[in-house]
């Protein structure tokens, strides 16, 4: 977690110094890299997305692989909590047949004692 966070911070350092630096020289990169989603308006949104993301340079890398790591890290997360949830409640059944068992064994010791006693 340490890693992602100073990952995270270097991308975003990273990605102001480029940004300062871009801004500081205009050039005809950057005005083809601004006219480029304004020419494709047709075509499919994730796309669109993508490129807008990628054309960010470092970060727009950095946001995909942290999404990336977000959607596998949440869907192991899931498949853990079902397991562990399968397995309470198995630990619970047991539980509840061993909590019988004692009750009525107990029941037959304390109608014994009350028959000695009696």
């Amino acid at each position: 977690m340490k890693n992602l966070v100073a990952l995270a911070f270097l991308m975003c350092v990273s990605g102001t110094a480029l940004a300062d630096t871009l801004m500081a020289q205009p050039s005809s990169e950057q005005s083809s890299m601004r006219t480029e989603p304004a020419q494709t308006q047709s075509g499919d949104p994730t796309e669109k997305v993508i490129e807008i993301i990628l054309s960010q340079g470092v970060a727009g890398v950095g946001l995909i692989v942290l999404a990336w790591w977000i959607k596998t890290t949440t869907a192991q997360a899931r498949a853990d909590r079902l397991r562990i949830e399968e397995r309470v409640f198995d630990l619970m059944e047991k539980t509840n047949v061993h909590l019988a068992e004692q009750h009525a064994e107990l029941e037959n010791i304390s109608r014994e004692f009350e028959r000695s006693r009696g």
